[in-house]
């Protein structure tokens, strides 16, 4: 993890300023990055839960930022994190010191009495991660990342500065508090930077949020698609993607990927069966279609048919299915696999 004294003095700074006392997560703002591209912010700790200041990079994180909201019409429990999975921002989240490993530690200590600082002794200590789609990563390990974390704190802290003189809707937020919606359309404050260290300050539109992206592979496993090509047709299979809160540990890199799952029934049982994905089936999609396969192999038949009720999991299955010879039918709804997906996520994420 790389920690400059830069981002630590922002860090700092931000911690001092308390902004959450003065925005909540509906108060977004936006500033120019120094290579042009465009970061969103959101400040979280107004109800003290947690101080945070996210930066969602960009028209696509800017998307996934929209996706935190659940839609009204959202049934099942487990759609919630749903809208959370493809999450793409960095953090600087302030924790207690037991939330953080020792070298870290150290390393703020360093930089604290090095420069006379104190740390609060109520969530005091910067903890900053990188959350990827399906992954979550502890810590800023690349320098476009800690460019971007340190530009973030650095307009958040001017903000704070700002609202000390300015008032709250002149500056630009929303005094309805409406929160910004998939339409985009909302215009917000913008801060492009004056070439002398500080800020002028401005409005820009969020734009809308950009359309759906589908995990569609092209299944390239030749010997384990013709062992299931070959296989009697026995039973039609019902199948959904499912996602859970918990985390996968990779030790190597100090990330986690979320647990993801297969979840079904075949025509003829009530006995629901799961496929899981150890890996990050975002990046690693094939995993768990080698799964699948080696399921029907093990079972000795392929189904001659697999319902699925969604696009997700049609988008996955598609090719590994024309490879394997299994028709794939999107339909309506499957409401047994609704609720088996809602009862997974209540039980195990």
């Amino acid at each position: 993890m790389i920690l400059t004294d830069e981002i630590l003095q922002e860090a700092f700074d931000f911690r001092k300023a308390e902004l959450w006392n003065l925005l909540d997560n509906a108060d977004l703002f936006a500033f120019r990055l120094s290579d042009g591209e465009i970061g969103y912010c959101v400040v979280l700790g107004y109800n003290e839960n947690q101080y945070t200041l996210n930066l969602y990079r960009g028209r696509k994180g800017l998307t996934s930022y929209f996706k935190t909201f659940v839609d009204d019409d959202a049934y099942y429990a487990y759609q919630d994190f749903i809208n959370m999975y493809d999450q793409h921002f960095l953090s600087c989240n302030f924790v207690q010191a037991a939330g953080l490993k020792e070298q870290t530690k150290r390393r703020i200590r360093s930089y604290a009495k090095k420069n006379g600082r104190s740390i609060c002794r109520d969530k005091g200590w910067p903890d900053f991660t990188t959350v990827k789609p399906g992954r979550m990563l502890i810590g800023l390990h690349n320098e476009e990342d800690v460019s971007d974390m340190t530009e973030a704190l650095r307009v958040a802290n001017w903000v704070a500065r700002l609202l000390e003189t300015t008032d709250y809707a002149a500056v630009g937020f929303n005094d309805c508090n409406d929160y910004p919606d998939r339409e985009g359309g909302l215009p917000v404050p913008f801060f492009e930077p004056d070439g002398q260290g500080g800020y002028t300050l401005g409005t820009t539109i969020l734009p809308a949020c950009l359309p759906m992206e589908y995990v569609a592979p092209e299944y390239k496993n030749a010997i384990l698609a013709n062992q299931v090509a070959r296989l009697p047709e026995k039973e039609e299979w019902m199948l959904k993607l499912i996602h859970l809160s918990l985390l996968e540990s990779d030790e190597m890199d100090n990330s986690g990927s979320f647990v993801t799952m297969l979840v079904g029934f075949s025509r003829n049982s009530e006995v629901p069966f799961s496929i899981m994905s150890k890996c990050c089936w975002i990046e690693q999609p094939t995993e768990i279609l080698n799964s699948v396969a080696r399921q029907f192999i093990t079972k000795g038949y392929r189904p001659p048919c697999i319902f699925v009720s969604d696009d997700h999991t049609y988008h996955l299955l598609k090719d590994f299915c024309d490879k394997c010879c299994i028709a794939l039918d999107k339909v309506e709804e499957i409401e047994e696999l609704d609720e088996l997906a809602d009862f997974t996520f209540n039980n195990l994420g």
